[in-house]
């Protein structure tokens, strides 16, 4: 398809049809020009709405990744409350914090 070939000539324009040249009417270049803006406005707000899922989808992966590790300090803290012996519970972090230096290296 050919693109449309227009003529701007002492402030009229004019449009290239079927073999001819026709002057378009001032509304319908307002049209036109309107429909255009509308165009660009519908491109920036698809890419805001995209930018927007974007932020939305890491938003969501911290909440997950925070309530997973809310859930693991909650789970280690009813472990160390269940402990009669406070000695034992320093012993087993104690043991954590070896397994954790060992895993390490």
């Amino acid at each position: 398809m050919l693109a449309e070939q227009t003529l701007s000539l002492a402030g009229k324009k004019f449009v290239f049809e079927k073999g001819k040249w026709r002057q378009t009417s001032q509304q319908n270049t307002e049209e036109q020009s309107n429909l255009n803006k509308l165009h660009e406005r519908i491109e920036e707000l698809e890419s805001i709405k995209k930018q927007m899922e974007l932020k939305l989808d890491i938003a969501l992966d911290t909440i997950a990744v925070r309530t997973l590790e809310i859930d693991t300090l909650k789970q280690r803290l009813d472990e160390l409350n269940s402990m009669e012996d406070p000695a034992e519970s320093v012993q087993n972090i104690n043991e954590d914090i070896f397994i954790s230096q060992t895993n390490k290296t």
